[in-house]
């Protein structure tokens, strides 16, 4: 992304790049619905308090992070007069920022949020693999689309 000057057009990586981009934030509306209207059961939630504040706090910022890292891009690529599309189906407008000096911090803090989001997704992986595999609980059980856990009576 560095090489990608103002007015430039971008190769064939940053177009699939910032394609990519435009659907994590199509993908994370969706993933907000599916939360919405499947929202987590009290009693599924079957572990101790601290576990759960961490299971609620590693979800904010992964949703967080589902948008603020697409919306730094944007901004980043908006700067440099790049318009960003969802694979030329529809176009995001260009964000007008008055301050160009901007651009270099939106791009350091998009590379870091993602670092930081890729780091989150690992923790993620990790605490459902110990959830499956140490506690022997049905948290893994629940992540998947077609869940049919029995609740604890």
């Amino acid at each position: 992304m560095p090489s990608l000057r103002r007015g430039a057009m971008p190769n064939s990586f940053t177009t699939v790049h910032i394609f990519l981009g435009a659907g994590v934030v199509i993908l994370a509306l969706a993933l907000l619905f599916m939360r919405y209207f499947r929202p987590v059961v009290e009693a599924e939630m079957q572990m101790p308090e601290f576990m759960k504040k961490m299971a609620v706090g590693m979800h904010f910022a992964l949703y967080a992070l589902l948008f603020v890292i697409p919306f730094s891009g944007w901004a980043s690529s908006s700067l440099r007069g790049v318009g960003v599309s969802f694979f030329d189906l529809f176009y995001f407008p260009l964000i007008h920022i008055n301050k160009p000096s901007f651009l270099y911090t939106l791009a350091k803090l998009h590379k870091t949020i993602a670092i930081a989001f890729g780091i989150l997704i690992l923790g993620h992986i990790a605490a459902a693999l110990y959830h499956h595999f140490i506690l022997k609980d049905k948290v893994l059980e629940r992540m998947r689309p077609n869940r049919r856990v029995q609740n604890p009576a």
